[in-house]
């Protein structure tokens, strides 16, 4: 009887590890198919980034050389603001040549920017050289009462690069602020095109008949 017995559960517990054995194979392979699901539903939904790769010796040249081209071509440009808009740009900078007396004529005339109902939008003039933007310049400045007939509220300035352009918008507000600080303490300040800024007091410009006593600063932690 004992051994019927013991037969018996001998073979009871057979069948039960058998299924057990079972059951842990069906739950491995089922968490393996959830982590491969898993795997593919992250690869599809989060698109895998790449390393930024440092630059190479020959950007680093490149991007100088860009830069220094820039600049020598902005030396070369002209802005000139408020100018009407009208369909003779290029006849009004030669009329505005003749005032001035330039002999150098430019060699392209655009009007950069979108449109403004308030304002006209600014005219960039090319020159030959830098020396010929610079008399341009020069000679516009010299000439205001003979061009203010026709053109008379015109105003010139050098070009910028798209760097010095966004220190100049970057330094704009400050030098507002500064202005409004100053009022009491009878200074002013103005923002340069190449965007420095340049502090006057009423001391200073007493003294700018004998000597030069303006003193120029550079807001470089701005940008």
């Amino acid at each position: 009887m004992a051994k019927v017995t013991l037969a018996l559960v001998h073979d009871l517990i057979k069948k039960q590890t058998e299924t057990f054995i079972a059951e842990i194979t069906s739950l491995r392979d089922e968490v393996a198919a959830f982590k491969a699901q898993l795997a593919a539903t992250n690869l599809t939904s989060s698109p895998q980034s790449t390393p930024a790769q440092p630059s190479s010796f020959a950007d680093v040249v490149k991007t100088s050389i860009r830069s220094a081209l820039e600049e020598d071509r902005a030396k070369q440009e002209v802005i000139i603001q408020r100018l009407p808009e009208n369909t003779r740009d290029v006849a009004d900078v030669h009329e505005i040549c003749a005032r001035a007396e330039v002999i150098v004529k430019p060699t392209a005339v655009t009007r950069l920017g979108k449109s403004h109902p308030n304002r006209p939008r600014i005219v960039k003039v090319t020159f030959p050289s830098t020396f010929d933007a610079r008399t341009f310049r020069s000679k516009v400045e010299e000439s205001k009462a003979t061009i203010s007939d026709s053109f008379p509220n015109i105003c010139c300035r050098p070009a910028r690069t798209r760097d010095q352009q966004a220190r100049h918008k970057t330094l704009g507000p400050e030098v507002y602020k500064l202005n409004q600080n100053a009022k009491s303490g009878l200074e002013s300040f103005s923002l340069r095109p190449n965007a420095s800024c340049k502090r006057s007091s009423e001391a200073d410009l007493k003294l700018s008949s004998q000597n030069s006593a303006e003193k120029e600063l550079c807001f470089c932690h701005f940008v």
